[in-house]
């Protein structure tokens, strides 16, 4: 959502439609990686979250930016698919310059 600071900058949320959960985030990160990682959760701290300030559950508000005629290219699966695919290309080729 916007919001107008007393500099008179305003602020926009720039996401997907949709959320992701951590295990979700790590499937995909571990098969790109081509790791077959066994999961163990703890149970966290206050009603499921990592750590103190961890959120649960996170959908960000793009109302704003759809106004302007804005629409994401991309689920948040198919972001984080795509980020661990170019982070792993952009590793092999020894720390290059990140690219689509």
């Amino acid at each position: 959502m916007a919001e107008k600071s007393a500099s008179g900058l305003t602020v926009y949320n720039v996401g997907s439609k949709d959320q992701i959960d951590v295990k979700q985030v790590a499937a995909i990160v571990s098969k790109v990686m081509g790791l077959t990682p066994r999961y163990k959760f703890t149970g966290g701290i206050d009603g499921g979250r990592g750590w103190k300030g961890d959120v649960t559950n996170m959908i960000l508000d793009i109302r704003k930016m759809q106004s302007l005629g804005w629409q994401p290219k991309h689920s948040s699966a198919e972001a984080v698919l795509m980020t661990a695919k170019q982070l792993q290309n952009w590793n092999a080729v020894g720390r290059g310059t990140l690219s689509s």
